[in-house]
């Protein structure tokens, strides 16, 4: 178990009728490098019924406002993505496998 630092935070985007089609040609628009964006500790995506979910944990708020601002809202105005569904919270521990 790790525990984060006390500002990390957890940030859950749904996408109402977004397809994994859909969902490639954002992430190719908002991270062309295929990895996790400085600051970005963990992504995880997949489909959900009626369209895509998208789990990213964050170091902070800050860090997470400026990947909106300066990358992802980009992003969706250029694929045209709708807005998802977003709720955020603060991340108290993190569990992974070794």
């Amino acid at each position: 178990m790790e525990k984060l630092q006390e500002n990390a935070v957890a940030i859950s985007l749904e996408f109402k009728g977004m397809t994994e089609e859909t969902y490639n040609q954002l992430l190719k628009e908002a991270v062309p490098t295929g990895t996790l964006t400085p600051g970005d500790l963990f992504h995880l995506a997949g489909p959900i019924e009626g369209g895509f979910k998208v789990i990213n944990v964050w170091e902070s708020q800050a860090k997470l406002d400026a990947f909106f601002q300066n990358v992802m809202g980009p992003a969706l105005g250029r694929t045209g993505t709708p807005q998802p569904e977003v709720q955020i919270w603060p991340v108290y521990r993190m569990m992974k496998a070794n």
